[in-house]
């Protein structure tokens, strides 16, 4: 399945019954985070036979383990998949949906920001199974922004939730604050952006909209940055029937302004994270083994 959805980085499914997990990983992203896509795929198993430790075995091009008593790598840490976000998510609510951004573990050696589109997973008497979910590496929205979405050279966009929170930004802002270069489970406002101009567009919009939560429609603003020069912003809010709800910030300076900024920037949601997680999840969750896996994920 992965091999069908070539832009899939990370497929975890997590048991009910004892928190066991089993995730399918693209190999260079398991050794190295910052490659994403192509090459050979990795399981990353946790169950009682891994000793609840996370441990990795590559996969052959039939999805079976190379080794099956010799794994690739093992970490010294403890993983319940009931307890994170992606899991949760689809557990607390009962229905297909978004989760939170979220971090890998605090003791895994990777730093990496997801948010995942999960899928619960029910017996015949909606006894609740697993979950299902796609991981999408938050990483590549910042790098779409940046390349695909920008409307001049100065210009900026960044992603927000209704509660200020950033999301993504065109400058790579990480939505997690750091402190004492430790990372934090605390997420970062808009007006604590390090970009200048998406620091000073947050601020404008804060003293403007006292409630993000209002919104549902296409807004536009202006303001003077402290350089003199007038920035045109526009506010467009995107929602999805997973639950996504966010407003994407499209700032450029007035001297840049083309009719480009009319154009349906919101699509940049869409895009990356809806056709492939949505898409994903309804393939998987049709395929003959699916059952199989949730029920035992990680002995196979």
């Amino acid at each position: 399945m992965m091999k069908q959805f070539d832009q899939v980085a990370w497929l975890s499914l997590g048991s009910e019954k004892n928190g066991a997990y089993l995730g399918i990983v693209r190999s260079s992203m398991a050794n190295q985070p910052t490659v994403r896509y192509g090459g050979s795929l990795t399981a990353v198993v946790v169950n009682p036979r891994t000793n609840w430790l996370t441990t990795n075995y590559i996969l052959t091009d039939q999805g079976y383990r190379q080794n099956p008593n010799q794994p690739s790598q093992q970490y010294p840490y403890k993983y319940d998949a009931r307890s994170r976000p992606w899991y949760r998510a689809a557990a607390d609510t009962g229905k297909p949906v978004w989760s939170d951004i979220f971090q890998t573990p605090p003791a895994s050696e990777s730093d990496t920001i997801f948010i995942s589109a999960s899928h619960p997973v029910y017996d015949r008497n909606q006894n609740l199974k697993g979950v299902v979910a796609v991981d999408y590496i938050l990483t590549d929205l910042q790098q779409y922004l940046s390349k695909e979405v920008r409307l001049s050279q100065r210009g900026e966009t960044f992603i927000m939730d209704r509660s200020g929170n950033l999301v993504a930004s065109s400058a790579g802002d990480r939505p997690f604050r750091m402190e004492n270069d430790r990372r934090t489970d605390q997420r970062l406002s808009i007006t604590e952006m390090s970009n200048p101009l998406l620091k000073e567009t947050a601020n404008h919009l804060k003293a403007k909209f006292q409630d993000f939560s209002t919104l549902t429609e296409i807004q536009k603003s202006e303001f003077v940055d402290e350089q003199g020069l007038r920035q045109l912003v526009q506010i467009s809010p995107y929602q999805d029937s997973w639950g996504l709800n966010w407003l994407v910030i499209t700032v450029v300076p007035e001297a840049d302004f083309l009719a480009a900024i009319q154009r349906n920037s919101y699509h940049t949601i869409a895009i990356c994270l809806g056709a492939l997680g949505v898409a994903f999840i309804i393939s998987w969750r049709e395929h003959p083994t699916f059952e199989k896996i949730v029920r035992q994920p990680g002995d196979h």
